[in-house]
């Protein structure tokens, strides 16, 4: 069969540009959490949905969790590929800045999605998948910025996960900082993003 040539230029064309271009270059793009839900155990059947505070407690006798975190990132591009959950601690200054105690190791679980309209509660936990990492928050001076990546996963919109001290430690316990993902005078970059390619 003979293809008449304007048929076969057409179709080269069309695959010409379809081909990925050598000189494209992937971007890196970050969002902060939507949502920071503090659930209290004084509190199990109301919400506590901030932007920005993130805070953790192991205390009472016996030693328990008594306050953990919902935290979900939504609006997450469709063409988003490479999902990382990135923490980024500043230098920090003095003692017990962001951690106090001995109970600072948290876990970091994924869970069922949520939306901010309906936040989780201590009484309705968002349904936990697979616990994704484990972090230990410094109580001491440090030196240097640290950044690391806790997770990565298939992006998806939204991203959600359950944070809470590991039940092995014994001793009370906290984490308590502000989320900042600095860009405002006076604002170090501290906490959690959601890095992708874009």
């Amino acid at each position: 069969m003979i293809v008449p040539f304007s048929v076969v230029t057409l179709l080269m064309a069309a695959y010409a540009l379809a081909a990925p271009s050598s000189g494209l270059v992937r971007r890196t793009c970050g969002l902060g959490p939507s949502y920071i839900d503090i659930l209290n155990v004084t509190a199990p059947n109301q919400p506590s949905s901030t932007y920005t505070q993130f805070t953790l407690t192991r205390d009472g006798n016996p030693v328990s969790n008594t306050q953990i975190v919902a935290m979900t990132f939504d609006l997450i591009p469709p063409s988003a590929t490479g999902c990382r959950l990135q923490i980024t601690i500043p230098q920090l200054t003095q003692p017990n800045q962001i951690a106090w105690g001995s109970a600072t190791q948290a876990e970091f679980w994924t869970t069922d999605p949520w939306y901010p309209n309906t936040p989780p509660t201590w009484n309705n936990l968002p349904a936990k998948r697979e616990m994704v990492a484990t972090f230990g928050f410094p109580t001491y001076v440090t030196n240097s910025v640290f950044q690391t990546n806790l997770a990565s996963n298939v992006c998806t919109d939204p991203m959600s996960y359950l944070i809470l001290l590991s039940n092995w430690q014994t001793q009370a316990g906290g984490v308590d900082f502000y989320n900042s993902l600095g860009g405002k005078q006076g604002l170090e970059v501290l906490g959690f993003e959601m890095i992708f390619d874009c």
